[in-house]
């Protein structure tokens, strides 16, 4: 939801400053690059995330997972 509101406040700014077409495709361009960036961090953590719970080895994987969890926190 955040990424919406994001963008339309970039819309919003440049039709309120009368930018032209080009203008305001190239303001939506660079946001969407600045979220690629975001979007690609994400898109790693979820990948690891489906390997580990549906993977060949998905059992012994949640436990190592729990348990460097674990170790973390003390």
């Amino acid at each position: 939801m955040r990424d919406g509101l994001d963008l339309g406040l970039v819309i919003a700014e440049a039709v309120s400053k009368g930018w032209g077409r080009e203008e305001r495709e190239a303001a939506v361009a660079a946001w969407e690059e600045k979220m690629f960036v975001t979007v690609e961090k994400f898109a790693a953590i979820t990948l690891r995330n489906v390997e580990m719970t549906l993977g060949a080895n998905s059992a012994q994987s949640m436990v190592k997972a729990f348990h460097e969890a674990r170790a973390v926190e003390v």
